[in-house]
């Protein structure tokens, strides 16, 4: 039983923690703009002035126009309606203050969130589903900055108006002030108590409504996959499921915020009610007069608000420390790895010498699985084209990850090196020395113009055009509706796979990096386009360290020395390549991809 005791206030040790952490988030976005929301806080304090202010104005003039004295009514008229243009002014005011800063904000915490991302561990990063990781980018971050914009302005307003409400009281009648303020400590005992549960419910809310997000998502960009396979009634099912749970988390939430509300309201009515019953019992005895009768009753219903922004902040405050918890945890990701950086700097200004690559008994696992590469070493110098041959799942990719610092090796060393002797360690601070093409459509959204500057972001038009030479797409891309600013859909889908290849391949070239990784670079081309490209790049990548992975024989012909991986080792090929090196050139492919079936 002892031990129980121990592992629970342990548990809650740390969910006070964690909630600590939250709020300690929230509020270091939140000092970037302590000015424009110290701004809000004065003038919702102002407005709650001017409001109590005007309520006791009317007291008097309802006083004055009981007793006949009407001197004064003329002029608190005008007051009065003084006040409420001011009020209508500072609430215009205020709305576009705090609609500017939440926007700030809002944009703030996604464009830090959303770089966080991108500067994240690849394994680690690859753990969370991209629908995910979009929710939170979208619904958490809105939680977030609307509660750091709004919610120390809300407070205070609230706490001007109470703390007003609470004096004009006490002024006018001490014993329904008491009656009135008594109340407040048990409504705020009873929303701090009442939010835990509300935190935990929001938290499996927003998972739950995070997984079918994700999946709708996930859907959508396979929808042709799951039309060829004819799997729309397993998806339609999936999806049913996935609704069932949402259903059942959602009402649990919403069963627990109603019996929240309907108690804080039996609380704030219970208290309205006492206090509309003293103060006709003080104005049937004479206690006060109905001009203060009046005021009391307007005074109530400031405090019965109260209540309810109390519950209202107490729902707002669950949801943005959900948001902001999981804005942290995918925040706090492992970065990616930036080695020898230094040295990194002064081989940036070397790297027209050319650049070597090379592998050292490097062994390779993901987190989670099997040796994917053990004790490879292997090496690529400048003026040489290596290929890597081997079947699917052999690492062939992995190999690549590790060469554009994606993942580390597990042991090992993976690393540059200059003719001169600097070495320098792979990781995310070499990618600018490599020019990549993968073997998926790897274009976005945007004008084919767009997508080769990727490569080279201040290129002039003419070197657009002469990368799309070298890669045979200057033609099909001339008779695009608008050229180079033809605007391609979503991953290159106005253009074939075979097309979006040769786009790609224009890419690398226009980037002009030392080393040159080409993935299965013509897997999606014809045998001529393909020869074509091939002769072209042997040109443009002159004096460059070129790796290239590939399946087909006839490619793998035209490089100076290929390794083959199998079974997590790699070893150098037969001599069957070596000594056929200068016919594979000029050999037709027809009988290329004869020789490699009887391979």
């Amino acid at each position: 039983m002892e031990r129980i005791m121990r592992v629970e206030s342990m548990s809650t040790k740390t969910k006070r923690s964690k909630h600590k952490e939250e709020t300690r988030w929230i509020r270091s976005f939140g000092q970037k703009y302590r000015v424009g929301i110290f701004f809000c806080l004065i003038l919702g304090g102002v407005s709650a002035v001017l409001v109590l202010g005007g309520s006791i104005a009317f007291r008097y003039i309802v006083e004055d126009l009981i007793t006949g004295s009407v001197e004064r009514v003329r002029m608190l008229a005008l007051l009065i309606c003084g006040v409420i243009l001011m009020k209508l002014a500072i609430t215009g005011l205020y709305g576009s203050l705090s609609a500017k800063l939440t926007i700030s904000i809002r944009n703030d915490i996604w464009f830090q969130t959303f770089k966080q991302m991108l500067e994240t561990d690849w394994e680690a990063l690859r753990e969370y589903r991209i629908g995910d990781l979009t929710d939170r980018l979208d619904r958490d971050v809105n939680a977030a900055a609307s509660s750091i914009s709004s919610w120390g302005p809300d407070f205070f307003t609230a706490a001007v108006r109470f703390m007003g409400t609470a004096a004009i009281l006490f002024y006018y009648d001490i014993s329904l002030a008491v009656l009135a303020v008594i109340s407040v400590p048990l409504s705020v005992l009873i929303s701090r108590n009442l939010m835990k549960g509300m935190h935990r419910h929001h938290k499996r809310l927003r998972e739950a409504g995070a997984q079918v997000t994700a999946f709708h998502q996930e859907a959508l960009q396979h929808v042709g996959l799951i039309q060829a396979f004819d799997m729309q009634e397993y998806f339609g099912w999936r999806l049913t499921e996935m609704q069932k749970k949402y259903r059942r988390v959602f009402l649990e939430y919403r069963h627990f915020s109603l019996s929240t509300t309907f108690f804080l309201s039996v609380v704030s009515l219970t208290a309205t009610l006492a206090c509309y019953g003293w103060s006709l019992y003080r104005m049937w005895n004479g206690g006060i007069g109905f001009g203060t009768f009046v005021l009391f009753l307007y005074l109530v219903r400031v405090l019965s608000e109260s209540f309810g922004t109390l519950s209202e902040m107490a729902s707002s405050t669950a949801e943005a420390a959900i948001a902001a918890g999981r804005l942290m945890e995918v925040s706090g990701l492992p970065q990616e790895a930036r080695l020898d950086e230094e040295w990194t700097e002064f081989l940036a200004m070397r790297r027209k010498e050319g650049i070597s690559l090379l592998f050292e008994n490097v062994d390779f696992r993901y987190r989670s699985g099997e040796p994917v590469l053990e004790c490879v070493s292997w090496e690529a110098h400048p003026g040489e084209w290596v290929g890597i041959a081997g079947g699917s799942g052999e690492g062939k990719t992995t190999l690549i990850r590790l060469m554009l610092g994606l993942v580390l090796p597990s042991d090992g060393v993976v690393e540059l090196r200059h003719p001169q002797g600097l070495n320098c360690l792979v990781s995310a601070a070499t990618r600018p020395f490599i020019s990549y093409v993968p073997q998926e459509n790897s274009l976005f959204p945007g004008t084919v113009a767009d997508n080769l500057r990727l490569g080279l972001p201040d290129a002039e038009e003419r070197e657009l055009w002469r990368a799309l030479e070298v890669a045979c797409a200057s033609e099909f891309v001339a008779e695009l509706p608008h050229g180079l600013y033809t605007i391609l859909g979503s991953q290159g889908i106005t253009v074939s796979e075979g097309q979006a290849q040769r786009l790609a391949i224009a890419r690398a070239v226009l980037r002009d990096a030392p080393i040159c990784l080409l993935d299965e670079a013509t897997s999606a081309l014809d045998s001529d386009t393909e020869r074509a490209v091939l002769s072209n790049l042997k040109q443009a990548f002159r004096g460059k360290t070129c790796i290239i992975t590939s399946h087909r024989l006839h490619v793998l012909g035209r490089c100076d020395r290929v390794y083959r991986l199998e079974e997590t080792l790699l070893e150098p090929t037969g001599t069957l390549l070596e000594e056929h090196a200068g016919v594979w050139e000029d050999l037709p492919y027809n009988m290329a991809d004869l020789l490699e079936t009887f391979a």
